[in-house]
């Protein structure tokens, strides 16, 4: 009987490091774009075989490569899911459901921060956003200092295009950071 156990608990050993090294990676965080919730040079620990199986959620932090810089890494939050549309107006990121807007709660901003458009945080407009199929739209925590789904970093100078980020960019999903 003891001899079972051994066998299982050895197995279980060896299917936990097989995961970890195919799936656990560290990334450092650069920039401040995720501040006050990830600082620049923190370390965090992503699952990368969990998101082929777990559908990511709003909210989660993600790491991508951006494929338009470079294939830069970034860590991101997200806010909108595939398919889904999404509005940014009066300092605020709005889901919209059919015809009904729901403002997307963000405990995790300090209560100041808003949500400005790319081309200005005086400019009380809105915008839309159409989610494509198999993407996310992301925004980084400090988002006066973040290159993010709006389009550009410098919110006041800015006639990019939205940035969707496609599922086969991420890669992986933030589980820890310190």
């Amino acid at each position: 009987m003891w001899r079972f156990f051994r066998v299982v608990f050895s197995l279980i050993i060896v299917a936990v490091i097989i995961y970890g090294v195919l799936s656990v990676r560290p990334y450092r965080v650069t920039g401040d774009s995720m501040m006050p919730n990830l600082i620049d040079q923190e370390l965090v620990i992503t699952d990368r075989i969990s998101t082929h199986f777990v559908p990511l959620q709003r909210w989660e932090i993600i790491v991508y490569r951006d494929m338009e810089n470079g294939w830069e890494v970034k860590i991101k939050r997200i806010l909108g899911l595939p398919k889904e549309k999404i509005e940014i107006a009066e300092g605020k990121v709005m889901l919209i459901d059919w015809t009904k807007k729901n403002d997307i709660e963000e405990r995790y901003l300090e209560e100041h921060v808003h949500t400005c458009l790319p081309w200005s945080c005086t400019d009380l407009s809105s915008r839309t956003f159409d989610i494509p199929v198999n993407s996310y739209f992301v925004l980084g925590d400090n988002r006066g200092s973040s290159r993010d789904s709006r389009g550009c970093s410098d919110i006041a100078n800015c006639d990019h295009p939205p940035v969707y980020i496609p599922d086969v960019e991420i890669l992986g999903r933030v589980f820890v950071s310190f």
